[in-house]
């Protein structure tokens, strides 16, 4: 695979230390994980509400462990989504600006991201350094959304060669 690169630029000449960020969709992290805890929580969820209208034959404590363990397969599955839906969407942001505030940052620094994925900690870094510029570097794929950065951040591919070219 031919790496490129994702290019987020920003001179800030403005006295506000922030700009104005587009409503960006950082992903779900490890969205296989995720599928695989609906699936199972939303099987034994149907399964368990199924047994409960269900009359089965055998001894009573038996049937009622079944159904114990698939409720309880139900929640944790579920639940876990949740979590994971949690921490993909609000947890990391968060985690990221706690990170980002323990920098003494003076406004004018070049922060270079590489590895940035989706931007969330350039776009951070970012709003830290109104009078910096801030380059964030990843191959392009599933991960760089460049459909919804390039439009907000003006940035082209020879703009993106050129600051490969600087570094």
């Amino acid at each position: 695979m031919m790496a490129s690169i994702t290019y987020l630029r920003r001179r800030f000449l403005m006295s506000a230390p922030s700009f104005p960020v587009p409503a960006l969709d950082f992903g779900i992290d490890a969205p296989g994980v995720h599928q695989m805890f609906l699936r199972i929580g939303g099987s034994a969820l149907i399964v368990s509400l199924v047994l409960t209208y269900v009359r089965l034959p055998g001894p009573t404590w038996l049937i009622l462990t079944m159904r114990a363990a698939i409720a309880i397969a139900a929640c944790y599955g579920l639940g876990m989504a949740m979590y994971m839906t949690y921490g993909s969407r609000i947890g990391k942001v968060r985690t990221r600006d706690r990170l980002l505030r323990t920098i003494p940052w003076s406004g004018a620094e070049c922060v270079l991201d590489v590895g940035c994925g989706r931007g969330l900690m350039a776009i951070g870094a970012a709003q830290r350094v109104p009078h910096g510029e801030v380059i964030g570097i990843d191959t392009y794929g599933a991960s760089a959304p460049a459909e919804q950065l390039y439009p907000h951040f003006g940035i082209t591919a020879d703009a993106a060669v050129a600051a490969a070219r600087a570094l």
